[in-house]
């Protein structure tokens, strides 16, 4: 069984390029259907693969799939004419570096990434030490290069040496299951992530020709990371150790979000179009009835592998949810959480962001009973009297005590309205609650004839019907 390792879509012809771990080639149209499937041998390539980029043809040259190898070459494969048709090498150009010594290029490749926008392209490799079954050894660098109009690849400038593991030691575990490079959004910022879990973030020069380390402040670490990819191009997500997400701010320097929400070896991917969305592939064991815990996020439905002819597998007890995380503003998450019935979480989010609380003790008291603690614990504390007033009117309590508190509150809010009161005001406001004061007097009495007619039993559903076919009589008298 071969699984898919990496791939990259030609989005204007439909076609989907897919690298699996036996470095076989597919490719395959945006119907599922499988246009070819070139093995390594048939590709005459004698190292692995590391990663699969396209280009979309902008160029005068048609668009093309272009493979990178463990031993730093670069093949270009036209599908446009012949499906069955050999690699290309394309060459990386050196003379763009300015250096006092003649750079040199990998000769083994642990990772890549593309920018497609910016034609730019970051791997991280080994210039001294060919790669062997024992692993490369040495120093790794970064290499930034050049997408060019000729279909080149140009170095950019001279590598930069970067500290940590790379490539995997024979026969030893590492923390990281694969070494990572990631280029953000916006082409400003360069991520890395080696072996050990260790993230690196490089800052690039405006004409992307130079870069610089971005040191950590204050003693933050971004260690012990399992995945990482960008949010923005400001924000860097990592997945830490026990699968939760981390968010953490370059120009802030320090982790702004810590996600609660354990997941089970997460893996993340951003969506290349666009900032502010991140898939997340989650796996956890299959153990009878467990669910995943519900994750603040649009989640599809969960997929359970079947095993063919009833053969049983590790794969088999795996179940794989892929998560979206998109991009919110603050009060559209606020929104969020109250329309959740979560309380608690947006009363401290609205003091973290100093946001109008009124708006969760409204949602708290519409979805409450109306009782006599609910007054005092929502309704009180809420400081749009408007709102309140309309309450104190419209809502019947479950008991004829809580009744009879809602329209006290009314009341003792409006007291300073009394008709007997001298005021020459004209303000409307001052009137309209006159008005209010007005209505919550006759409820009052209304209250009290009904108990008198009903022998003293307070129907909560009869009540209403009762308030209101006394407001519609005074409507239309």
């Amino acid at each position: 069984m071969a699984f898919f390792t990496n791939g990259a879509w030609l989005e204007a012809q439909g076609i989907l390029g897919v690298v699996d771990d036996l470095n076989t080639l597919h490719l395959i149209k945006e119907n599922g259907e499988a246009l070819t499937r070139r093995t390594s041998n048939q590709l005459k390539l004698s190292y692995p693969i590391v990663n699969i980029v396209v280009h979309d043809g902008s160029s005068s040259e048609r668009p093309g799939f272009y493979i990178f190898t463990s031993d730093g070459m670069v093949h270009k494969f036209d599908y446009m004419q012949d499906h069955e048709a050999n690699l290309q090498k394309v060459a990386i150009l050196i003379q763009d570096a300015v250096s006092a010594k003649t750079p040199q290029l990998p000769h083994s490749v642990s990772c890549v990434d593309y920018h497609q926008d910016h034609s730019l392209v970051v791997l991280i490799g080994n210039p001294n030490a060919f790669l062997s079954s024992n692993g490369s050894s040495g120093a790794c660098f970064l290499y930034v290069l050049h997408f060019n109009g000729n279909l080149e690849f140009s170095l950019s400038f001279p590598s930069l040496q970067l500290e940590g593991t790379f490539f995997p030691p024979k026969d030893q575990a590492t923390f990281a299951s694969s070494a990572k490079v990631r280029i953000s959004p916006q082409s400003k910022h360069i991520a890395t992530l080696d072996l050990n879990g260790s993230v690196n973030i490089f800052v690039l020069a405006n004409d992307k020709r130079s870069a610089s380390l971005h040191p950590p402040r204050n003693g933050t670490q971004l260690s012990d990371v399992k995945d990482i990819s960008w949010w923005t191009d400001n924000i860097l997500m990592v997945v830490k150790e026990k699968g939760s997400i981390n968010m953490y701010s370059i120009s802030g320097n320090r982790v702004v979000s810590e996600d609660g929400h354990v997941l089970s070896t997460p893996q993340l991917e951003k969506a290349r179009a666009v900032e502010g969305y991140t898939f997340i592939l989650q796996s956890s064991r299959y153990e009878g009835n467990n669910t995943f815990e519900e994750v603040d996020s649009n989640s599809m439905p969960n997929l359970q592998n079947v095993s063919r002819n009833n053969q049983r597998s590790e794969m088999d007890k795996i179940i794989w949810s892929l998560i979206s995380f998109s991009k919110i503003t603050v009060p559209e998450k606020y929104s969020i959480l109250i329309r959740g019935n979560r309380y608690k979480e947006a009363l401290d989010f609205a003091c973290k962001h100093n946001l109008d609380k009124d708006e969760v003790l409204k949602a708290q008291w519409l979805s409450s009973d109306g009782d006599v603690h609910d007054i005092d614990t929502y309704l009180a504390n809420i400081k749009d009297q408007v709102f309140v007033l309309s309450e104190c009117l419209n809502k019947v309590g479950p008991t004829e005590i809580a009744l009879k508190a809602l329209l006290s509150f009314g009341l003792r809010i409006t007291d300073r309205f009394k008709f007997s009161k001298l005021d020459n005001s004209i303000d409307t406001s001052a009137w309209d609650s006159r008005i209010i004061r007005l209505r919550l007097l006759r409820y009052n009495d209304l209250l009290e004839t009904f108990l008198g007619i009903n022998m003293g039993r307070y129907v909560m559903t009869i009540i209403m019907i009762f308030f209101t076919h006394i407001d519609a009589i005074r409507s239309t008298s």
